[in-house]
C-alpha cells in the first residue's frame, strides 16, 4: 500500500537509547519522505519509539509464571520489536485510493496466474 511503497526514511535527526529491565528502548526523531503527504511537503518529521526485548519471554502454563530463555542455554532466542509513532503519516486520499486499486489489480493478476497454472496442471495426464 501507500505506506510500504510511498514512504521512505529520509534521515534520523536524533536518537536516545535507554536500557530498561526487559527492553532496550530507542527514542528518535525521524524524517520520512513521500510525494503523497497530505500537507504537500516532501518530508515530515515524526517521533518514534522502538522497544526490543532482551530474550524471548514465554508463559509456563503449568506454573503460570513468566520464564525467560537464557542466551547461554544453546537455544536461539528471538528478539521481538515493538514500534510506536507519535502520529500516523497523513496521506492524500486520492493517492491512497490509487494504491488500493493497484493492490487489487496486482492480486487479480496473481490469482489469474495461479488459476492458469492450476488449469495447466490438470490438463496433464497422471501416470
Amino acid at each position: 500500500g501507500i505506506y510500504n511503497e510511498g514512504l521512505t526514511l529520509h534521515s534520523i535527526l536524533w536518537t536516545k537509547k535507554i536500557q530498561g529491565r526487559y527492553h532496550a528502548i530507542s527514542i528518535m526523531e525521524v524524517v520520512f519522505a513521500s510525494p503523497y503527504f497530505h500537507s504537500g511537503s516532501e518530508t515530515e518529521s515524526f517521533n518514534v519509539v522502538v522497544m526490543e526485548n532482551f530474550a524471548e519471554e514465554s508463559i509456563n502454563e503449568e506454573q503460570n509464571k513468566f520464564s525467560s530463555k537464557s542466551k547461554d542455554d544453546g537455544k536461539s532466542t528471538k528478539r521481538r520489536r515493538g514500534y510506536a509513532i507519535d502520529r500516523f503519516p497523513k496521506m492524500k486520499e486520492d493517492e491512497i485510493e490509487k494504491m488500493r486499486i493497484l493492490k487489487i489489480e496486482r492480486q487479480i493478476t496473481e490469482n489469474e496466474k495461479i488459476r492458469m497454472a492450476h488449469d495447466e496442471m490438470n490438463k496433464k495426464p497422471i501416470c
